[in-house]
């Protein structure tokens, strides 16, 4: 009977710890939790924007909070430059140059627990955009009139170079959505590759009426992450 209690008893020290350590709460909680990106590449112009602006050059920088282990809200600020294309600018008689910022509110859901060492996920929201065109001559020759609604410009104006023919920025509403993955560097910061889809809603005033001028943009950007 006594070594029936002892033996009893030593099971008993042997559970307790265990019980102890399951009542204690995870170190890392699923709630909570700051997140940031900083990367940068390419960015090519789709679609209608396709035929006015060559490939460009993009960075893009957020700051988010994780909701949940796989979702996070973040604000996504991107900043990209490109050139324009010299047919689209009567046989390259003009200097100009193109900019795209956006700042977007983002929601991240990834597709693997946060744990692995691969991660992959989607990420996708509103934005507001402004798109900034400039022309110049180059030839120091009178300038034609322009009217190109993809450029985001109408005018007529006989300014000689290096005075700036003209400048247009338009503000507008547009999406975002893509997909990424990151890959674990064995420290809280990620290795991210990374692309979107930016569509930006646009019209401007012509002389025979609103014409759009929407634009659509794909930016390829790598990395670092840590969520």
């Amino acid at each position: 009977m006594r070594s029936a209690f002892m033996l009893l008893s030593a099971a008993l020290l042997l559970l307790e710890p265990r019980a102890g350590f399951a009542q204690e709460p995870p170190s890392d909680s699923p709630f909570g939790g700051f997140t940031w990106t900083f990367g940068g590449g390419l960015a090519a112009p789709v679609f209608d924007s396709s035929k006015r602006f060559p490939l460009g050059g993009q960075f893009d920088v957020a700051l988010g909070y994780r909701l949940l282990d796989r979702l996070a809200v973040q604000v996504d600020y991107l900043y990209s430059t490109y050139g324009v294309s010299a047919d689209v600018l009567q046989g390259g008689s003009f200097n100009a140059s193109h900019t795209v910022q956006a700042g977007n509110l983002n929601f991240l859901l990834s597709v693997l627990p946060r744990s692995s060492s691969v991660e992959l996920y989607v990420l996708g929201g509103p934005g507001v955009y402004g798109r900034t065109v400039e022309v110049s001559s180059v030839s120091g020759e009178p300038v034609p009139s322009l009217c190109e609604p993809g450029l985001l410009l109408c005018f007529s104006s006989v300014a000689p170079f290096p005075t700036t023919l003209a400048k247009a920025t338009e503000i507008g509403f547009g999406l975002d959505a893509g997909l990424g993955m990151s890959i674990s560097l064995g420290i809280p910061v990620r290795l991210f590759l990374e692309t979107r889809f930016h569509f930006i809603w646009g019209t401007i005033d012509t002389p025979d009426g609103p014409r759009k001028a929407n634009g659509q943009y794909v930016p390829v950007s790598i990395g670092f992450r840590y969520f």
